[in-house]
This record gives C-alpha cells, structure tokens and sequence, in this order.
C-alpha cells in the first residue's frame, strides 16, 4: 500500500522480518540518496535484533504475533497481543540511537496502562512436550509436575499433564512417566519429540535421509518469504509434489534437486534454479545445516554407525529412502496422533453436498491451510497416507509398532507396512 502511495521516488521502502534473505536484510542499513526517505517497515525482530543508525523516527503499533498454545484445542499458533510495557519502551529506544529522535505510539495512555509489564514467558504460552523430556533425562526420578513446578513461573498443571499424556501416547514415555527404549533414542534428537519419533523409526524402516529433509523443511521453509511470492511459491510445491499429494515429498525433491545442481559446479544453472522456484539460498544453505546435525544426532542416539550414513545414497540406513509410500507411512507413524481423516459428503448452508471433503482430527473438523498442494484436491489416490503441511490425511488409524528387529533385506513388504 506505501509502495503504491508513495510512488514519487522520495520514498525507498524495505521490510525486514526474519524469512528476508540475509542479501536483502543488508540494504536496511545503506544511507538512502539525498532527498529520499527510507521507510523500515519491521516485526519485532528490531526490538532487539537490528539495530539502523539512521533511524530518527519509530511508528509503534503496539501490536505483535506471539505463539500462544491453546490448551482447550491443544494447538499452538501465532496470534496478534498487545505488547508489555518493558515492549514499548525497547521499541521507543530504537528512535535516536545516534542522534535525538522522535517515538509515536498508535495507543491510547489508558491502553498502555492496562498492558502487563513484561511479556508472558515462553514456558506458559508454548508446548511442554520437549521441555518434559528432557526434563526426564536429568531428573528422572521427579515426576513432570514436581520438576516443572519450582520454576519461578509455573506452567499451568493441565499443560504440563496433557504433555505428558501425549508422549505415553506416542510412547515415548511409560505408564510411571519413565523413558521408554523408544524414548531414550528421541531424547537424543534435538527437535519436536513427534518428528524424532520419525526420525528414529526412518532409520529402522532404511528412509532416513528424505525424513531428515523433511524435518529440516519443516523448521526453516526453503522458499522466499514474503506476500508476494505466495502464489508463485504454491505453484512450484504443486509441480514437485507431483502426484505425490505431499507437500513433504516437495521439500525432498526440492532440496535433492538442489543437491544436484551444486555438483554441476555452474554459478548460472544455481541462480537460474533459485529464481524459477522462489527459492531461497541462505535457507537452503540452513536446512543442509540442520540435516547435518540431525545426522550427527542420529549417531547419538545409535541409529547410524557414523553420522555421514545419513546422507550417503548408498547407505543401509537409505536402502528405501526412494519409496515414497514407505517415507510417508513412517511420517504418518511419527506425527501420530496428530491426524486429519477426510470423509466425502457435508452439509453446507443446509444443502448436503456429497461430493464434499470434510477433514476432521479426534477435536473437531479443521480447514486445509492455503498453502497446502492438497487444497483444491477433490479425490485423493488411493494409498496408504496422504501428507500436507498442517495435517496429515490417512483412511485408518496407523500406530507405531516395535522399534526393535529391523528389516532384514529385500524392499518393503504389506506385512511390515501394517507392523508400523
């Protein structure tokens, strides 16, 4: 909207969050030209993160996205808070750091004596699933309430037990809260303990390395960020996905793709590949960094003689790493319970449509994501699962079977694919 209203050239606008490539977060700090104003348009990330020596005025909304978990859903998600006190006062310090400058505030004085005086710490508004494993792995003989109880801010004991609950569930933790043999490797994996539950049974079921992309992928999402770019972005996850209907497989395909066009050791094919899919190097660059300490935390935890049998082709432990299927089966058995089952025919507007996909989890129905390849989709392919980001699609109940006794040769059989 600035762009289109300021569009005089007396005005250089450059938005900076944490999705910008590193590249692109640079030209915040450049002086802009006499007579141009440059106008940093900034989430919080520029409380504390970034400081520009030329700034003279800050606009604060007083507004920010804050990850809150919903104990009632048990979701986690972004939702947009009125800032703390101590927010106001950082974010009025970034006006003037090198010369006097001026802070306007878009609220009133009575809202800002009516916000708290500092924000609400990360322990009461995020999951405890981590957090009480690896509580059991230093104080195994507390239980989780008495261990998280004498922090100085006490998480609510409804969060703390539905945490619980759910790594019994996904047993990860035993009926007296004690790791089980399951949950003594995925302490080992510094990451979700449902997406090291994956990890773990991909190195038993021999589809490591596509598991550990899709983990990476999932902490740091490879393309550009950025409004803009969302349409195209979907395109290009469609074109990957291919009939696959998975927006996982996308992400293995994107960055084996990429794998491959960096052997070819041509600076061209690389930004040309870039550039067509939206693609973002310094992210890519990260989600190889974190496949590598994934891989050495998949030796930690015994799954690998050495951490480079995670990425080697050839590898045991990537025997089956091609069959897509199987990769979505173990992901289906990892994200377990969190599942979405989809039924054809709903009642809309007080008019039954049987031609309909209804997507329900055990707390309700839900709605597909926009971003998702999955959203227009009105007939699934028949197989075993179906992934998406947000969810994943399944026509029956799959739970994880032994961790014990791996495949002893051959591909992947009916058998074992109903044992996980």
């Amino acid at each position: 909207m600035l762009q289109e209203t300021l569009s005089d050239g007396k005005h250089l606008i450059l938005p900076v969050h944490s999705n910008i490539p590193l590249n692109d977060q640079q030209s915040i700090f450049q002086r802009p030209p006499p007579g141009v104003r440059k106008i940093v348009l900034a989430t919080n990330i520029a409380e504390t993160s970034v400081t520009i020596d030329d700034i003279v005025h800050v606009v604060d909304c007083g507004m920010q996205k804050e990850q809150r978990y919903d104990l009632r859903t048990k979701v986690s998600c972004l939702e947009t808070f009125w800032v703390s006190k101590s927010n106001v006062i950082q974010r009025r310090g970034r006006a003037g750091r090198c010369q006097p400058g001026f802070s306007y505030h878009l609220f009133t004085q009575q809202q800002h004596q009516s916000m708290a005086d500092f924000q609400i710490p990360e322990i009461l508004r995020t999951p405890l699933e981590n957090l009480v494993l690896q509580a059991k792995i230093h104080t195994p003989e507390m239980t989780a309430v008495e261990f998280l109880s004498r922090a100085l801010e006490c998480p609510d004991k409804l969060a703390i037990q539905n945490a619980v609950l759910l790594l019994q569930e996904i047993r990860v933790l035993d009926e007296k809260e004690g790791l089980t043999t399951l949950g003594q490797h995925v302490a080992n994996i510094s990451t979700d303990p449902s997406l090291a539950k994956a990890i773990v049974l991909s190195a038993n079921f021999r589809c490591l390395q596509p598991l550990l992309t899709i983990v990476a992928s999932l902490t740091r999402d490879p393309f550009l960020g950025g409004v803009l770019n969302r349409a195209e972005v979907n395109k290009v996850k469609a074109r990957f996905s291919g009939e696959s209907c998975s927006d996982h497989l996308a992400y293995v395909r994107i960055v084996k793709t990429w794998k491959e066009v960096l052997r070819l050791r041509r600076d061209f094919c690389r930004e040309e590949f870039l550039k067509d899919n939206v693609l973002s190097r310094s992210s890519l660059r990260f989600i190889q960094g974190l496949v590598s300490q994934f891989s050495a935390n998949a030796h930690d935890a015994h799954l690998v003689p050495h951490p480079h049998d995670c990425v080697h082709d050839g590898a045991l432990c990537n025997q089956f790493s091609n069959e897509d299927e199987l990769v979505k089966g173990v992901l289906v058995a990892g994200l377990f319970p969190n599942l979405i089952q989809v039924r054809r025919g709903q009642v809309l507007s007080g008019k039954f449509r049987p031609n309909s996909l209804m997507y329900r989890t055990r707390g309700g129905p839900v709605l597909l994501h926009k971003s998702t390849v999955n959203r227009d989709l009105l007939h699934f392919p028949l197989s075993m699962a179906h992934l998406f980001s947000g969810g994943e699609v399944h026509w029956r109940s799959v739970c994880a079977g032994q961790l014990h006794g791996a495949p002893t040769g051959g591909s992947p059989n009916g058998r074992q694919l109903r044992n996980l």
